[in-house]
């Protein structure tokens, strides 16, 4: 019959939490698994004491929490930094655009109203004078 200690049991039992999946790294300062980052990778379950692998020379992941060597391709960093740049920047101008429409179109509304309300008060203007006039006529009041 086998005996293990209370402090063998916690020691097993923290290298069990501290085990990261593939793609991953432990981080000692945050006390959790990390993803590693663009060019490393990690393709088995790790410890505390293992870090993510850095790609061979000239290769580099597209992304990051890769989890085998063979993510490691002929990418350029500065070519990937490249497209992750433009796609940001195509994804900005789309929303500027939105948000150029729907501030335009709120200015045309608030335009349209003004000029409605401008209308609206012409037209009870010229009612008022239309309706007024005649009858100052007729009982010879002349105005001021």
């Amino acid at each position: 019959m086998e005996f293990y200690s209370i402090a063998s049991i916690f020691e097993n039992l923290c290298t069990i939490v501290s085990e990261c999946k593939p793609g991953e790294a432990y981080d000692t300062i945050s006390s959790k698994c990390v993803a590693c980052n663009e060019g490393f990778y990690s393709e088995k379950f790790t410890d505390e004491s293992t870090p993510c692998e850095q790609c061979p020379d000239k290769t580099f992941t597209a992304s990051n929490a890769s989890n085998s060597s063979q993510l490691c391709g002929m990418f350029n960093q500065s070519i990937n930094q490249s497209i992750n740049q433009s796609i940001n920047q195509s994804i900005n101008q789309s929303i500027n655009q939105s948000i150029n429409q729907s501030i335009n179109q709120s200015i045309i509304n608030h335009q349209s109203s003004i000029i409605n309300q401008s209308i609206n008060q012409s037209i009870k203007h010229s009612l008022h004078q239309s309706t007024t006039q005649p009858i100052n006529q007729l009982l010879n009041i002349k105005p001021l």
